[in-house]
């Protein structure tokens, strides 16, 4: 039964990579046979000024946006948790959950109606009350905030549900313990129900630190020539050049430092964290 799952990953996920590798050491041609250039590929990496300033915005709003990701949904989660009543707690699960179904061109589209210099929501309202409309959709100031909020806002109620799953695993009695030692609702969250969340938070940790690096789609939908310089990632780097550009041996190379770059990441937060498998 495992298989045809088998087939599949060496067909479109170990193929592709190690023929990437391959690339990342020729000068790839559309038409005519590759010509192997050794390292050249990963020299032009590091030489290019574009390709750091995209991976300083990419580590940038990578941490802004894990650290958040992990901080924003337990609060969320911890004061969902204090709601008694099932269909109120059901409604708010529900209003802030469905952010995270929506494709990023829709999150886009509704924002752009909020943000957008002349037409939008609150840029009228500024008006109405004698202020200077702000440009938060094309401004190098507001590039990355507006980035890593809308991240965060679409994600929150998802995560805020996975912190709510770990909730209610805990110990009852260990709640009961604590009313009789006469600890307030508050103790009890910074006492019991945060140190039960940790296996939880580490493990969120890890997947946020590889998802770091794969930022595309909240980017492609935000970008113009006004933010791009701020917000544009490593993957829309990749994507200007190795498919705009067909300069695929020079964005394999990247590809290759990325990959090495997650791997030692994560090896290196899962030991820091103490996290076992």
């Amino acid at each position: 039964m495992a298989f045809p799952a088998f087939i599949w990953f060496i067909i479109f996920v170990y193929y592709p990579a190690i023929l990437g590798f391959i690339v990342s050491f020729q000068k790839f041609h559309l038409i005519s046979k590759n010509e192997f250039i050794g390292f050249e590929n990963y020299i032009k990496v590091f030489n290019t000024p574009n390709f750091w300033n995209v991976l300083i915005n990419t580590f940038v709003i990578g941490i802004f946006t894990l650290a958040l990701n992990v901080a924003c949904p337990i609060i969320v989660a911890l004061l969902l948790n204090e709601i008694t009543r099932n269909l109120l707690k059901r409604f708010v699960q529900t209003s802030i959950f469905i952010a995270h179904l929506f494709s990023w061109v829709a999150i886009a589209g509704i924002w752009i109606y909020v943000l957008a210099l002349d037409k939008g929501f609150l840029n009228i309202f500024l008006e109405h009350i004698g202020l200077h409309p702000i440009p938060f959709m094309s401004s190098m100031k507001f590039g990355k905030p507006l980035v890593i909020f809308l991240i965060v806002w679409k994600e929150v109620g998802y995560l805020s549900i996975l912190y709510l799953a770990s909730i209610t695993t805990i110990n009852p009695e260990l709640y009961e313990a604590a009313v009789i030692d006469g600890a307030s609702r508050f103790k009890q969250a910074l006492s019991i129900t945060i140190p039960s969340l940790v296996p939880t938070i580490k493990v969120l940790i890890i997947l946020g630190i590889t998802e770091m690096f794969k930022l595309f789609d909240p980017i492609w939908v935000l970008r113009n020539p006004g933010n791009s310089q701020t917000i544009d990632t490593v993957m829309i780097y990749v994507k200007l050049y190795g498919i705009d550009r067909f300069q695929f041996g020079y964005t394999s190379a990247i590809s290759v430092l990325i990959f090495l770059a997650i791997l030692i990441i994560t090896i290196a937060t899962k030991q820091g964290l103490k996290y076992r498998i």
